[in-house]
């Protein structure tokens, strides 16, 4: 039996932007994976402590996960690896026409 699904496939090299929400106010931030911040040459994490619409703290964890995600990041945008690396979102996924 041949099953066909819609789906969208990404390279790594589309992939570098993640956005994070505060949990108090809602407020998105747009983080660049392929680019360090200011904030992030400094402190050594792309996540500032506050909301900058709020400025309640975040979870300590959120911090630390995102640093996770720009360490694994970073291993995989090698030269070698990165042509190899795609995502897949199928219509399974919650992808529409």
């Amino acid at each position: 039996m041949l099953s066909m699904h819609k789906q969208i496939v990404l390279s790594l090299a589309d992939i570098h932007h993640v956005s994070v929400g505060c949990p108090h106010c809602a407020t998105k931030v747009l983080l660049d994976l392929r680019k360090k911040s200011e904030h992030a040459e400094k402190y050594g994490t792309l996540l500032t402590n506050q909301c900058p619409g709020c400025r309640k703290s975040y979870d300590s964890a959120l911090g630390q996960a995102v640093t996770a995600l720009q360490q694994a990041y970073d291993s995989l945008c090698v030269e070698s690896v990165q042509p190899w690396i795609s995502f897949q979102v199928s219509s399974e996924d919650g992808i529409s026409a």
